[in-house]
Parts: structure tokens; sequence; C-alpha cells
């Protein structure tokens, strides 16, 4: 298989239980952690929020969305870009990465994905591109994923354990915990998320 989907529940700790820690730290392939929202939306998802800091997993995140947002017409994805104000914690990437603005460094490869999806997609594939500020970028994805009635977040996690407890970081810990719309965190098979385009 080229990937798992498990999901999880909406209680305080939704990554909380060994089950779901041992099938992300085992699986030999990519794993998708759906945690639903509060109320199951109509249908197929049509509007898709994906928050990036620029990370190196974030291409992963773009292709699975464009692979999905293909099949599903009128479906639209949108490109959070959360500038960084400072060096950040949420980000474990972000010592590599240089201090150009994420838009800039992003829209190469939003275009790129762009075209390689036009001919094939049931409608125009849209992806429309946003910015918020580093500073409380929580809060900031938070008020976007509400305002802008998304009923889709996707987000990329490096798998990891903490006293066998599974864990992604601090901002998609409380992006799971919070988000008023359902959240999908994709972590990707070992040897990275080439496979994927390929499925």
């Amino acid at each position: 298989y080229d990937v798992i989907f498990v999901g999880t529940h909406t209680a305080e700790d939704p990554l909380g239980g060994s089950f779901l820690a041992q099938v992300v730290a085992d699986s030999p392939c990519h794993v998708a952690v759906y945690r639903a929202g509060l109320a199951t939306p109509p249908g197929a998802f049509t509007k898709i929020l994906l928050p990036t800091k620029g990370d190196p997993l974030f291409p992963f995140v773009l292709e699975f969305a464009s692979l999905y947002a293909e099949s599903v017409p009128e479906s639209s994805v949108t490109v959070l870009h959360a500038e960084r104000g400072r060096r950040s914690s949420w980000n474990p990437f972000a010592l590599l990465l240089p201090d150009a603005p994420v838009v800039e460094g992003m829209a190469p490869l939003v275009a790129t994905t762009l075209q390689e999806h036009a001919a094939k997609a049931a409608g125009a594939l849209r992806i429309e591109q946003k910015t918020v500020g580093g500073d409380g970028h929580i809060e900031a994805i938070l008020r976007e994923a509400s305002e802008g009635r998304y009923d889709l977040m996707v987000l990329a996690g490096v798998k990891s354990l903490v006293r066998e407890r599974l864990y992604f970081g601090n901002t998609i810990q409380e992006l799971i915990r919070r988000a008023p719309c359902p959240v999908l965190v994709l972590t990707p098979a070992r040897g990275g998320y080439a496979a994927l385009g390929k499925s």
C-alpha cells in the first residue's frame, strides 16, 4: 500500500494512545492521521487549507492536496504562508532555511504544481496564496481556518515519539486540538514523499 489512513478523536489529547503511535512509527508507507471536525462536511472536501512556513515537507502536502482536488470539481486549495517574524521552534528545519520571504520561495513550487496538474484536473486546479505574520502564527492560522470556512486543513508531520506518545511538535498539536475544521496530518514513509505522485 502507498498510504495508511487512520482516524483519531477530538479529545483534549487527540494523538494520545499507544496504538496510533505504533502505527505511525512502524509503518512502511505514508500515514495520514485524520481528526474529524465537530460536524461531518457534506460530501467531498472543497476548501482545503495548507498552512506552511516553507519547510522541506511542504511539497508532500501540496502534492497530496492537488491529487485530491483533481477529482473534486469546484474544489480549491489555499496555501497559507506563515512568515517567520523570528526563528521559531514551530519548524524543526528553521535553521536550515534562508531568510528570504516564504511567499517568494514557495511561488515557483506552486506555479509548477499548477502546471503539472492543469491537464489532469476535472476542472481548473485552483491554488490561492495568502500570508499571515509569523508571531502568533497558531492564532492566525486558526482565525483563517474559521473565517475562511475551510472544510479540511492538511499538515505535514515528522514522525517522533515522546514517552511512547505520538508528537508532531507544538504547533501541529495545537492545530489538531483546536482547529474548527477536520485536520489531516501526513507523515511520509522512509525515503521521503516521492512515491505519492506515482500512486
